[in-house]
């Protein structure tokens, strides 16, 4: 009876361990702040013309006008970058998967830049992908929300006088690093300041000019 005893103790102990493990890994998921968070993505098509203000690694500075289209349904991306003056600097196009340079001028017309460009639009006004880990609302009101697909994570702090985003690799690498400022202006930001992390790294900042609906493509 006593070994009876001394097996069944330790197999509870293990039971309520792994009880403990789950209720601390457990997902916590309200729909509500979910929604709330997905709200800052616009959910119709839209053509926006923003300024552009760029510092560039290695200390350089320039202003461009940027007109981009985009399609939230398909994850259709059009870009095109003109200078101050109006002269088209770049204009591509992509649905995520591969960038096209329909004209350009040296150097922005190159693929990696425009493909970097074509990211960055992405992660500013295209919902996540992955899996949803966390929705949840802080002590102080503001609203969380967590992606998450293989390696990377997407996370969100909605608060009452700006959103922020951040992507990261693994739990700790910043990777991009966005600040959205009301007010919102038919479903966008008036401004966004756009961080890209690293030794290349640089800083977008943008001012709405004007948007427009441009209905489905």
């Amino acid at each position: 009876m006593k070994k009876a005893v001394l097996f069944v103790l330790p197999l509870c102990c293990m039971l309520l361990q792994c009880a403990h493990r789950e209720q601390v890994t457990e997902i916590e998921i309200n729909p509500g702040t979910e929604k709330e968070c997905l709200s800052v993505f616009p959910a119709k098509p839209f053509r926006a013309v923003h300024k552009i203000e760029a510092d560039l690694p290695f200390g350089g500075y320039q202003t461009f006008i940027g007109v981009t289209e985009i399609y939230p349904d398909t994850g259709f991306i059009k870009v095109v970058l003109l200078s101050p003056e109006g002269i088209t600097l770049l204009d591509a196009e992509s649905t995520g998967q591969e960038i096209k340079i329909n004209s350009g001028m040296p150097p922005l017309n190159r693929k990696d830049f425009a493909s970097g460009l074509a990211d960055d639009i992405r992660f500013l006004f295209i919902k996540p992908d992955g899996n949803i880990k966390r929705a949840s609302n802080n002590e102080d009101g503001s609203c969380y929300c967590l992606w998450e697909k293989m390696d990377m994570r997407k996370e969100f702090q909605k608060e009452k006088e700006k959103t922020v985003i951040r992507e990261l690799k693994g739990h700790s690498k910043i990777i991009r690093q966005a600040i959205l400022m009301p007010p919102v202006i038919d479903g966008l930001f008036s401004k966004m300041t756009l961080q890209i992390k690293g030794v290349s790294g640089y800083t977008l900042s943008f001012e709405l000019i004007q948007t427009e609906d441009t209905g489905n493509r």
